[in-house]
Formats: C-alpha cells, sequence, structure tokens
C-alpha cells in the first residue's frame, strides 16, 4: 500500500472524527452539491459522484491556490481499500457518504433546525 493512500485513510477518518465532534466549519455549494472547507490554506471538496459503472462514489477534491497556480489532489473511495479503523464502518464508501451527508446536514443548518423543532415539541409535556 502507497504511502498516499494511508495518508488519504488517514485524512478521512480524522475528519469524519472532528464533523462528529463538530470542530469543522463546513459550507455547502446546492449548485453543484458539494461539501468544502477551507483548512491549512487549502480548498477540501467532497462531492457525490458516478463512476463508470454508474455507480455511487464519494470523491475528495484538496485545491491549494487559485488560477494557474492552482494544485488538486483528487481521489474518491475506490481509491481506498480496506475496513476503516473507524468500526462502525466495512467501507471506505460508508464512512465518505457519512462524511459528506453529516457535513451537508451541518452547513445548511438541517440538524439544528430539527433541533429546534424537538425542542419545541419536548417542551408541550
Amino acid at each position: 500500500m502507497s504511502a498516499a493512500i494511508d495518508k488519504y485513510k488517514s485524512l478521512v477518518e480524522k475528519l469524519y472524527e472532528r464533523t462528529t465532534e463538530k470542530n469543522l466549519s463546513w459550507d455547502y455549494d446546492a449548485d453543484d452539491k458539494w461539501v468544502y472547507i477551507g483548512i491549512a490554506g487549502r480548498t477540501l471538496f467532497v462531492e457525490e459522484k458516478k463512476n463508470d459503472d454508474l455507480e455511487p462514489i464519494i470523491e475528495i477534491d484538496i485545491r491549494s491556490g487559485s488560477g494557474d497556480d492552482s494544485r488538486s489532489e483528487i481521489f474518491t473511495d475506490e481509491t481506498l481499500d480496506g475496513k476503516p479503523s473507524i468500526a462502525e464502518f466495512s467501507t471506505y464508501y460508508e464512512l465518505m457518504a457519512s462524511l459528506y451527508n453529516m457535513a451537508k446536514r451541518q452547513a445548511t443548518g438541517a440538524d439544528e433546525d430539527v433541533d429546534a423543532i424537538l425542542s419545541e415539541l419536548n417542551s408541550y409535556f
């Protein structure tokens, strides 16, 4: 296994952990349907896509710089083999799809909206 793939796995798992802890501030682009975050002077995008067989995949695109000076590192869940060290997931697709959905809900405020409604409903009893 290459050192780059080990880094990708570690990155995905750490992003998931920090997002679960609500330590990251994600944004959502409704037109392009990706979540993104500025971190360490770069922009990291997470997006749902389809592979050549039209199966769902999750892609991570890391961009640094802008315009002609930008660099990009792109990988998908298909790049990552094995089982994530985060026990509840059996594949990197499951982990990355969960990361995408959680980041999207945080970025759009969906979790806060549901929490506020539940809080209001609970106060009736």
